[in-house]
Protein backbone atom coordinates (compact mmCIF):
# COMPACT_ATOMS: atom_id res chain seq x y z
CA UNK A 1 0.00 0.00 0.00
CA UNK A 2 1.04 3.30 -0.96
CA UNK A 3 0.40 6.72 1.24
CA UNK A 4 -2.11 8.67 0.56
CA UNK A 5 -3.68 4.97 -1.14
CA UNK A 6 -6.12 2.26 0.29
CA UNK A 7 -5.57 -1.40 -0.47
CA UNK A 8 -7.45 -3.07 -2.50
CA UNK A 9 -7.86 -6.91 -3.03
CA UNK A 10 -10.96 -8.57 -4.82
CA UNK A 11 -12.04 -5.40 -5.88
CA UNK A 12 -12.86 -4.01 -2.16
CA UNK A 13 -11.15 -0.82 -0.49
CA UNK A 14 -9.44 -1.54 2.94
CA UNK A 15 -8.75 0.29 5.89
CA UNK A 16 -5.77 2.97 5.00
CA UNK A 17 -3.29 1.28 7.62
CA UNK A 18 -3.91 -2.24 6.51
CA UNK A 19 -1.08 -3.64 4.32
CA UNK A 20 -2.11 -5.96 1.08
CA UNK A 21 -1.88 -9.59 3.36
CA UNK A 22 -2.26 -11.55 -0.35
CA UNK A 23 0.91 -9.30 -1.82
CA UNK A 24 4.61 -10.96 -1.45
CA UNK A 25 7.63 -10.13 -3.04
CA UNK A 26 9.01 -13.51 -2.59
CA UNK A 27 12.85 -13.52 -3.48
CA UNK A 28 14.57 -10.39 -4.35
CA UNK A 29 17.87 -10.66 -6.70
CA UNK A 30 19.09 -6.84 -8.01
CA UNK A 31 19.18 -5.57 -9.88
CA UNK A 32 15.52 -5.44 -9.87
CA UNK A 33 12.92 -3.39 -11.76
CA UNK A 34 10.44 -1.64 -10.68
CA UNK A 35 7.52 0.40 -12.21
CA UNK A 36 4.33 2.15 -10.95
CA UNK A 37 1.28 1.37 -13.44
CA UNK A 38 -2.26 2.46 -13.69
CA UNK A 39 -4.49 -0.64 -13.12
CA UNK A 40 -7.15 -0.98 -16.55
CA UNK A 41 -8.40 -4.36 -15.13
CA UNK A 42 -8.19 -7.07 -12.75
CA UNK A 43 -9.27 -10.61 -12.38
CA UNK A 44 -9.47 -13.98 -9.94
CA UNK A 45 -6.44 -16.15 -11.44
CA UNK A 46 -8.44 -19.43 -9.54
CA UNK A 47 -9.21 -19.98 -13.42
CA UNK A 48 -6.63 -22.51 -14.91
CA UNK A 49 -5.75 -21.44 -18.68
CA UNK A 50 -7.08 -23.38 -21.00
CA UNK A 51 -4.95 -26.24 -22.64
CA UNK A 52 -2.28 -24.82 -25.11
CA UNK A 53 -2.74 -21.59 -24.19
CA UNK A 54 -0.87 -20.61 -20.89
CA UNK A 55 1.43 -17.86 -20.84
CA UNK A 56 -0.04 -16.91 -24.28
CA UNK A 57 2.91 -15.58 -25.31
CA UNK A 58 5.09 -12.52 -24.30
CA UNK A 59 3.93 -10.04 -27.17
CA UNK A 60 0.11 -10.63 -26.33
CA UNK A 61 0.99 -9.75 -22.98
CA UNK A 62 2.41 -6.12 -24.06
CA UNK A 63 0.32 -5.57 -27.17
CA UNK A 64 -1.08 -1.64 -27.82
CA UNK A 65 -4.66 -3.48 -29.22
CA UNK A 66 -6.55 -3.88 -26.32
CA UNK A 67 -8.57 -6.81 -27.48
CA UNK A 68 -5.61 -8.64 -27.95
CA UNK A 69 -4.76 -7.68 -23.77
CA UNK A 70 -8.21 -8.89 -22.97
CA UNK A 71 -7.79 -11.97 -24.30
CA UNK A 72 -4.42 -12.70 -22.71
CA UNK A 73 -4.92 -11.55 -19.48
CA UNK A 74 -8.18 -14.43 -19.39
CA UNK A 75 -5.87 -17.15 -20.52
CA UNK A 76 -2.62 -16.08 -18.44
CA UNK A 77 -1.24 -19.14 -16.09
CA UNK A 78 -0.37 -17.35 -13.29
CA UNK A 79 0.92 -20.50 -11.18
CA UNK A 80 3.67 -20.72 -14.50
CA UNK A 81 7.35 -19.76 -14.44
CA UNK A 82 7.25 -16.35 -16.20
CA UNK A 83 9.54 -15.97 -19.15
CA UNK A 84 8.62 -11.88 -19.01
CA UNK A 85 10.07 -11.19 -15.43
CA UNK A 86 12.14 -8.01 -15.51
CA UNK A 87 11.77 -7.89 -18.81
CA UNK A 88 9.15 -6.31 -19.71
CA UNK A 89 8.87 -2.95 -22.01
CA UNK A 90 7.87 -0.25 -19.55
CA UNK A 91 6.38 1.85 -22.12
CA UNK A 92 4.02 -0.70 -23.40
CA UNK A 93 0.93 -1.96 -21.43
CA UNK A 94 1.40 -5.27 -19.54
CA UNK A 95 -1.13 -8.68 -18.76
CA UNK A 96 0.43 -9.68 -15.33
CA UNK A 97 0.01 -11.67 -12.15
CA UNK A 98 0.59 -10.74 -8.48
CA UNK A 99 3.53 -12.44 -6.73
CA UNK A 100 0.93 -15.09 -5.43
CA UNK A 101 -0.53 -15.63 -8.52
CA UNK A 102 -3.87 -15.53 -7.50
CA UNK A 103 -4.74 -12.15 -9.56
CA UNK A 104 -4.44 -11.62 -13.48
CA UNK A 105 -3.73 -8.04 -13.90
CA UNK A 106 -4.12 -5.64 -17.18
CA UNK A 107 -1.99 -2.57 -16.53
CA UNK A 108 -1.24 1.04 -18.23
CA UNK A 109 1.93 1.70 -19.30
CA UNK A 110 4.61 2.93 -16.34
CA UNK A 111 4.03 6.20 -15.18
CA UNK A 112 7.05 5.97 -12.99
CA UNK A 113 10.34 3.55 -13.02
CA UNK A 114 13.37 2.68 -10.40
CA UNK A 115 15.05 6.03 -11.93
CA UNK A 116 12.85 7.77 -10.75
CA UNK A 117 13.61 6.43 -6.97
CA UNK A 118 16.02 9.07 -5.46
CA UNK A 119 16.40 6.26 -2.24
CA UNK A 120 14.48 3.02 -0.58
CA UNK A 121 14.92 2.24 2.85
CA UNK A 122 13.47 -0.80 5.11
CA UNK A 123 11.02 0.39 7.95
CA UNK A 124 9.14 -1.43 10.28
CA UNK A 125 5.54 -0.34 9.91
CA UNK A 126 4.36 2.41 12.06
CA UNK A 127 0.75 1.73 11.36
CA UNK A 128 0.66 -1.94 12.06
CA UNK A 129 2.54 -5.06 11.89
CA UNK A 130 5.57 -5.66 9.52
CA UNK A 131 7.86 -3.91 7.77
CA UNK A 132 7.80 -1.07 4.78
CA UNK A 133 10.01 0.39 1.87
CA UNK A 134 10.10 3.79 2.16
CA UNK A 135 10.87 5.56 -1.21
CA UNK A 136 12.15 9.07 -2.01
CA UNK A 137 11.96 9.99 -5.29
CA UNK A 138 14.57 12.47 -7.02
CA UNK A 139 12.83 15.83 -8.02
CA UNK A 140 10.96 14.83 -11.49
CA UNK A 141 10.13 11.89 -9.84
CA UNK A 142 8.45 13.89 -7.10
CA UNK A 143 6.97 16.00 -10.56
CA UNK A 144 5.21 12.80 -11.53
CA UNK A 145 4.34 11.41 -8.80
CA UNK A 146 2.13 14.25 -7.65
CA UNK A 147 0.65 14.75 -11.04
CA UNK A 148 0.11 10.60 -11.75
CA UNK A 149 -1.61 10.95 -8.26
CA UNK A 150 -3.73 13.61 -8.94
CA UNK A 151 -4.96 12.73 -12.53
CA UNK A 152 -5.92 9.21 -10.87
CA UNK A 153 -8.25 9.73 -8.00
CA UNK A 154 -9.89 6.71 -6.81
CA UNK A 155 -8.11 4.82 -8.89
CA UNK A 156 -5.49 1.51 -8.27
CA UNK A 157 -2.52 2.05 -8.65
CA UNK A 158 0.16 -1.09 -9.06
CA UNK A 159 3.36 -1.52 -7.72
CA UNK A 160 5.13 -3.63 -10.18
CA UNK A 161 8.26 -5.34 -9.13
CA UNK A 162 10.49 -7.77 -11.85
CA UNK A 163 6.69 -7.78 -13.66
CA UNK A 164 5.00 -9.07 -10.53
CA UNK A 165 2.36 -7.04 -8.74
CA UNK A 166 3.16 -6.62 -5.17
CA UNK A 167 0.46 -4.10 -4.38
CA UNK A 168 -2.57 -2.47 -6.39
CA UNK A 169 -3.92 0.21 -3.85
CA UNK A 170 -6.45 2.98 -4.48
CA UNK A 171 -5.17 6.65 -4.79
CA UNK A 172 -7.35 8.23 -2.15
CA UNK A 173 -5.61 11.69 -2.48
CA UNK A 174 -3.26 13.94 -4.67
CA UNK A 175 0.72 12.09 -3.14
CA UNK A 176 3.12 15.09 -2.97
CA UNK A 177 6.32 16.10 -1.17
CA UNK A 178 8.39 13.70 -3.16
CA UNK A 179 7.89 10.49 -0.69
CA UNK A 180 5.98 7.25 -0.27
CA UNK A 181 5.70 3.73 1.31
CA UNK A 182 5.33 0.11 -0.56
CA UNK A 183 4.08 -2.25 2.17
CA UNK A 184 3.20 -5.46 1.26
CA UNK A 185 3.45 -7.18 4.72
CA UNK A 186 7.13 -7.95 4.43
CA UNK A 187 9.14 -9.47 6.95
CA UNK A 188 12.21 -8.02 7.73
CA UNK A 189 14.60 -9.35 5.39
CA UNK A 190 12.06 -9.04 2.64
CA UNK A 191 11.93 -5.42 2.91
CA UNK A 192 15.90 -4.95 3.72
CA UNK A 193 16.07 -6.88 0.06
CA UNK A 194 13.90 -4.86 -2.08
CA UNK A 195 15.27 -1.91 -0.69
CA UNK A 196 18.83 -2.67 -1.27
CA UNK A 197 17.97 -4.11 -5.03
CA UNK A 198 16.08 -0.57 -5.68
CA UNK A 199 19.25 1.29 -4.31
CA UNK A 200 21.54 -1.15 -6.01
CA UNK A 201 23.58 -2.10 -3.26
Amino acid sequence: MLAGCTSKTGGEAGPSASPTETSRPGPVVSPVTLEFRKVVAEAPANTPAPPGTAGTGIAGRQATDQNVLRATMSTLDCKAEDPLRGKDDPKLPLVTCDHDGEVRYLLDPSALSKPDVDRAEAKANPNGTGWIVALSFTSSGATKWADFTTKNVQQQVAVVVDTRVISAPQIQSPITGGNTEITGNFTVDEARRLADALNGD
